[in-house]
């Protein structure tokens, strides 16, 4: 059995109350695609092969969750993202762009305008969002430490899964409203972000004390916020 691979391109189609989620760029005439098909009025979702969709359409780069509003659901996906650092020769993005999808008319309701007013500046880049990252197949929830005794426990069991499959809860900020999809066996579309900060820094040198060599290297830096902690009254300061 072949591992899983992330969808990293999508299309998403509303019609009604009725979101479809479909991979974009594949090969013409390859049939029925995976698709992720979302009732928003009751927040059903399922994965199930259909004909590629034509029309208006949202361009997406992940899905990251469904989210309860007053009446009807939100659906949040990823629009814009910029590459910030290379680790394990897979790419990690930071979120530029999210947009959140509804129904018609789920704006009228005062109760889902507030939510959504609150939903929207908490996915904004420019807002509550700033900070958002992720990768399709290196897991950004996970140590190097965790991610290595993963993979040495059960190295098959490891390569077959998504690091949306194995992210670690404590880090993995869209958790909450991704698991609506996740427990409908929506891996391939959904991204696991964290909060936080990824920097990385290439052809740095350093120099060997014994041998005087000059030794290049490359230096990342990954910090990531708690969902524990939240709130603005958790805030840690220090060096």
């Amino acid at each position: 059995m072949e591992p899983l691979e992330p969808f990293t391109c999508m299309k998403v189609y509303i019609e009604g109350s009725h979101a479809a989620v479909q991979p974009h760029g594949l090969r013409k005439g390859s049939g029925l695609v995976d698709t992720l098909s979302i009732d928003l009025d009751s927040g059903s979702s399922q994965v199930v092969p259909s004909q590629p969709q034509t029309g208006r359409s949202v361009d997406a780069l992940g899905v990251m969750g469904l989210c309860k509003l007053q009446t009807g659901y939100a659906l949040v996906v990823v629009t814009a993202a910029k590459q910030v650092a290379t680790l394990k020769n897979e790419p990690v993005y930071e979120v530029a762009g999210c947009q959140v999808l509804t129904a018609p008319g789920a704006w009228s309701s005062r109760g889902n305008r507030q939510l959504l007013i609150l939903l929207n500046d908490a996915v904004n880049p420019e807002g509550t969002g700033r900070g958002l990252h992720f990768s399709y197949s290196y897991d950004l929830t996970l140590t190097s430490q965790h991610a290595a005794a993963m993979e040495a426990a059960d190295p098959q069991a490891f390569e077959m899964q998504l690091p949306v499959a194995r992210a670690d809860p404590r880090f993995f900020w869209n958790r909450a409203a991704a698991q609506p999809l996740l427990a409908a066996n929506a891996h391939r579309f959904v991204v696991s972000c964290i909060l936080g900060f990824v920097q990385q820094l290439k052809g740095l040198e350093f120099q060997e004390p014994r041998s005087q060599r000059t030794v290049k290297a490359t230096l990342t830096l990954i910090a990531r916020r708690s969902t524990a902690r939240a709130g603005t009254r958790q805030w840690r300061r220090g060096a």
